[in-house]
C-alpha cells in the first residue's frame, strides 16, 4: 500500500507540475501576443502619422493665399494650423517610436538586432522630418520655388523610397518577432508534455 501511495502521491505531483508548468507556457504566450497586438497599433499609429504629415504638407505646398479661391477644406485651415498639426503630427510619430522601442525591447526574444533596426527607423524618420521642415521653412519665408524643389526632389522620394518601406518592414518585424516567440513556447509546451 506504501508504495501504491507513492505511485499515486508522484502522479500528483507530476501533475501538478505538468499543470503549472502549462500555465506558464500559455501565460508567456498570451504576454507575447499582446506586445505583438499592441506593437502592431502602435506601428499602424506611425504610419498614419506619417501619410498624414505627407498630406498636410502637400496641402501646405499648395496653399492658396487668395480669399475667396478655390481651394480643397485643408486649404481652409489657414497656413498657421496647418504647420501646427505638421508638427503635432512628427511629435505624435516621436513619442510613439518611444513607446514602441520599450514594447519590444520588453519582449523575451529581444536582441540587438531589434535594437539597431528600431533605431535605424527612428533615424529614417527624423530624417524625413528635416527635410519636411525644409519645406515647411521655405514656405514660411515665401520662397515657393524652393519650397518646390526640395518637395519633389528630396522629400516625396524620400517618402517612396524609404519611408513606406521601413513601415513594410516594421510590420514585417513584428510578425516575425511573434513567429519566433510562438515557435519557443511551442518547443517549451512540448517539452512540458514530454
Amino acid at each position: 500500500i506504501s508504495s501504491y501511495l507513492f505511485v499515486v502521491r508522484l502522479v500528483a505531483l507530476v501533475g501538478i507540475i505538468s499543470r503549472a508548468l502549462t500555465q506558464s507556457v500559455n501565460e508567456r504566450l498570451k504576454n507575447e501576443n499582446e506586445l505583438v497586438a499592441q506593437s502592431i497599433s502602435y506601428a499602424s499609429a506611425m504610419e498614419r502619422n506619417l501619410y498624414q504629415a505627407n498630406l498636410l504638407i502637400q496641402a501646405l505646398k499648395d496653399y492658396n493665399d487668395e480669399e475667396g479661391a478655390t481651394s480643397t477644406v485643408l486649404n481652409k485651415k489657414g497656413k498657421g494650423q496647418l504647420i501646427e498639426e505638421i508638427n503635432d503630427q512628427f511629435d505624435e510619430l516621436s513619442a510613439t517610436h518611444v513607446k514602441l522601442e520599450q514594447l519590444v525591447l520588453q519582449s523575451e526574444n529581444s536582441n540587438a538586432a531589434d535594437k539597431a533596426f528600431l533605431d535605424d527607423l527612428g533615424e529614417k524618420f527624423s530624417f524625413y522630418e528635416g527635410v519636411s521642415d525644409n519645406v515647411v521653412g521655405s514656405i514660411e519665408r515665401g520662397d515657393r520655388a524652393s519650397a518646390e524643389v526640395v518637395y519633389y526632389s528630396n522629400l516625396v522620394p524620400y517618402f517612396e523610397d524609404n519611408i513606406r518601406d521601413s513601415i513594410a518592414r516594421l510590420k514585417e518585424f513584428i510578425v516575425s518577432n511573434q513567429e519566433d516567440a510562438i515557435v519557443q513556447l511551442e518547443e517549451g509546451s512540448t517539452r512540458v508534455d514530454m
